[in-house]
């Protein structure tokens, strides 16, 4: 069984890819725009986030599990 694991971060959407013996491999990271509306605040566009998530998962082959972190 192969488990992609999403990383949703501040900065970036990150696949990695876990295979029957435990190993990780880093299979996709994709940088997203950050906007700071008031000092302190940020915020990111919800299409373009579902889309680096899409584009993860399209470079994974295999996948029989899905876990995402935000």
């Amino acid at each position: 069984m192969r488990i992609l694991a999403i990383d949703q971060s501040t900065t970036s959407t990150c696949a990695l890819v876990v295979d029957d013996s435990g190993t990780g491999k880093i299979v996709e990271t994709i940088e997203h725009q950050q906007f700071y509306p008031e000092p302190g605040w940020v915020e990111h566009d919800g299409d373009e986030l579902i889309q680096n998530i899409q584009r993860c998962i399209d470079h994974c082959d295999d996948i029989s599990a899905i876990g995402i972190d935000n």
